[in-house]
Formats: structure tokens, sequence, C-alpha cells
């Protein structure tokens, strides 16, 4: 018989999975680094009203101590005014224990989205303008007790006043980035030969 002409296996095609632009994964992990901004953002915007009725009130003149108010973490009398949802505005030791919760949050909140950032590996200048508003959160809680625990001096009322501006404005120019920076998404490209092992080239 006629000799057969031999002809090579076939190989499996190589295949790349590449994670497109516009994949729900990528528009999930865009959509989620946003929104985390928008609610620090949020969180930030909130707590700057409560220093405006800590202000207004002069609730800062009173109960100059910290961790502890009147000896007390919760301390009593939080919820003296009638109705109830007068505390929250003409209350001044209710105002200011608003204004500390708030500020724990945010010092929670904004040094831990830094951290997630860099967790979830995002762009560098979103890692760069979140632990700009991390670091800024921190030094402005600083400021607020050591501007407490001084009944208040005008010099350090102000800047606390112009730190809570600045801290709004990174947490404003943070947010912006996060809607504008498309996330790259991570490309898996895996060449298989016929004998199912990856290439060394």
């Amino acid at each position: 018989g006629s000799a057969s002409t031999g002809s090579p296996p076939p190989t499996a095609p190589s295949t790349s999975t590449p994670t497109s632009p516009t994949s729900p994964t990528t528009r999930w992990r865009s959509r989620s680094v946003g929104s985390v901004a928008g609610a620090v953002l949020a969180l930030i915007f909130v707590q700057m009203l409560a220093g405006a009725l800590v202000a207004g009130l002069d609730a800062g003149m009173g109960f100059n101590t910290w961790p502890l108010i009147n000896g007390a973490f919760v301390p009593p009398g939080l919820g003296e005014s009638s109705p109830w949802y007068l505390n929250l505005f003409e209350n001044p030791l209710t105002v200011q224990f608003d204004h500390r919760m708030l500020g724990y949050l945010v010092v929670a909140a904004a040094p831990g989205q830094a951290m997630w950032l860099a967790f979830k590996r995002a762009p560098q200048v979103l890692i760069w303008s979140g632990s700009t508003l991390a670091l800024f959160a921190v030094l402005q809680a600083t400021l607020g007790v050591w501007t407490l625990l001084l009944a208040v001096p005008i010099t350090l009322g102000l800047a606390h006043q112009a730190g809570a501006i600045a801290v709004f404005a990174l947490a404003l120019h943070h947010r912006r980035d996060a809607g504008e920076v498309r996330l790259e998404p991570v490309l898996v490209l895996v060449h298989l030969r016929g004998d199912g092992e990856v290439p060394d080239h």
C-alpha cells in the first residue's frame, strides 16, 4: 500500500481571556470605587454641618475633656430637650457628642478607604488622593481635640474650620478622580501548547 503522509497532531489554539474595559467586572470595580468615595464625601459633609452647629451653639466652650464627656463616653443629658429632635440642633451636649462620633467615623473611613484602594491595587492617582485625604482627616481630628481641650482659642478655632474646608475639598477631589479614572483591567493571557503546558516565551 501507499505510504500515508503523516500530519502533525492538531494543537489547541491559543486562548486569551482579557477583561474588557467595558466588562461587568470592570464596571463593578469602577462603580464600587466611586460609591465608596461618594460615601466618604457625604460623611465628611455631614460632619461639617455638625461642626457648624457646634460653632453656632458655642458647644465647644463646655465639656472640654477627651475622650470622655463628664466622665463618661456616653454622658447623661443627651436627650433632655423636648421634642427629641431639638437635641440634634439645640442641645449643646448632644451637638458636641454627635460631632465627636462623626469625627471618629471620618477618622475610620478615610484611612480605611485608602487601605482598601491599596489592597485592590487601584490606579496610583486614586491611592495618592485617598491617602492624602486620610492624612488630612487624621490631622483635622487631632486639631479638633487640641482645640477642645484648650476651650477653643480663636486661632485654633479658625484653623479647625479651615481644616474642615481642606478635608472636604480633598474628599471632593478624590471623588472626582474616582469618577474620571478608568480602572485598567487585568489581562489574563494563557497560551497553551498541545501538551497543555505554558510556553516559556
